[in-house]
């Protein structure tokens, strides 16, 4: 069974959504924040989930020196998993309405641009014509996919979807939007249809 880090710390105010499928389905997880990132903690996981938060509290809290242990936590085989404020932590840039642009952590080059609004989208699984639902809430919007990294599943604007990135012996997965669902909606990653794709991706290595 994979070792699940999520990341609880400042600015990370959506945790408890993912916390609660997690819950919701058994999984053992163990919250980290910036310092017990900086302390090495991440070696002892196989997996980190940044969900929603507050993207500018979340970048400035990790530090150069949080970010190249995350970096070297994928390269040696971790997992991230990036819902959200999480995806545009994980790009080299984003931008906002104004195009001004903003630095991501660079774990991708697919670059962003900040959305506004909340609704339930669909995205389409393009290998298997499989389709789940997803909770968008002022997620990132796809500008441009980055070399060597994958759009696995889109709306029909291929600007919402998830993005896939292989990086030394780890993986990167990135959501536009929630599969996790909403505690303060009442929405749950069951009535989304996405619990079974989400969960498989925490089972596989």
């Amino acid at each position: 069974m994979n070792k699940i880090a999520i990341y609880t710390g400042t600015g990370a105010y959506m945790a408890k959504d993912v916390e609660n499928i997690l819950a919701s389905h058994n999984f053992d997880y163990n919250r980290l924040h910036e310092n017990d990132i900086k302390q090495d903690k991440l070696n002892n996981y196989d997996i980190l989930i940044i969900g929603g938060g507050a993207i500018f509290d979340i970048i400035p809290a990790l530090s150069k020196e949080a970010i190249q242990k995350i970096k070297d936590f994928v390269l040696k085989g971790g997992k991230y998993i990036g819902i959200c404020a999480g995806a545009y932590i994980a790009s080299s840039v984003f931008t906002d309405n104004e195009e001004k642009e903003y630095r991501g952590i660079g774990l991708v080059e697919t670059k962003f641009k900040r959305g506004k609004g909340e609704k339930i989208v669909e995205v389409l699984f393009h290998n298997c014509g499989q389709k789940i639902k997803l909770f968008y809430c002022n997620g990132p919007l796809i500008e441009k996919i980055g070399k060597d990294e994958e759009l696995i599943a889109s709306d029909k604007t291929n600007k919402i979807g998830i993005i896939r990135k292989d990086i030394g012996k780890g993986k990167v997965f990135l959501f536009c939007a929630h599969p996790e669902g909403n505690l303060f909606n009442k929405i749950t990653a069951e009535q989304l249809g996405s619990d079974l794709f989400f969960i498989k991706l925490l089972k596989n290595k």
